[in-house]
Order: C-alpha cells, then structure tokens, then sequence
C-alpha cells in the first residue's frame, strides 16, 4: 500500500467516459469547481477501494472497479 510523505496525501480518482468519449465530472459543493469523482485515501484504505468510496459518496452509484481498472497513484 502506498505511503505519503507528511503533508503529501495519496489521492485516487475515477476517469469515466462514455462511447461519444464524454467526461464525467463533479461540481465541488460550495466550491463551484469541477473535478474528477475522488478523493484522499483514508488510513488502511487501498487507492481502489478509495476510488470505489468516493465514487459512491459523490455519485450515488457503485462502480465495478477491478484492480487491472487502477491507472496511477499519486
């Protein structure tokens, strides 16, 4: 499991297209800004199962991540 150096966090996001090859994006509460569905990956939590949380926190939907569906971590 990847580690962050203080201050650093590890965040996952989901990229998800359709076939006409649209983006989904999500509007930030409050912010107005609009941004990947994701998030910082809890203590004890991998980057998939973090992208799977934070897809079904913002979106109401559960996606069917698999780990070969894991692009990068940063």
């Amino acid at each position: 499991m990847p580690t962050a150096a203080p201050g650093h966090p590890v965040t996952a996001y989901v990229l998800c297209t359709d076939l006409a090859f649209r983006l989904l994006l999500v509007q930030a509460a409050g912010l107005g800004s609009w941004h990947l569905p994701g998030g910082v990956v809890e203590a004890g939590e991998s980057p998939l199962d973090a992208a799977r949380r934070e897809f079904r926190e913002e979106l109401g939907l559960n996606a069917d991540l698999q780990g070969d569906d894991l692009f990068a971590v940063e």
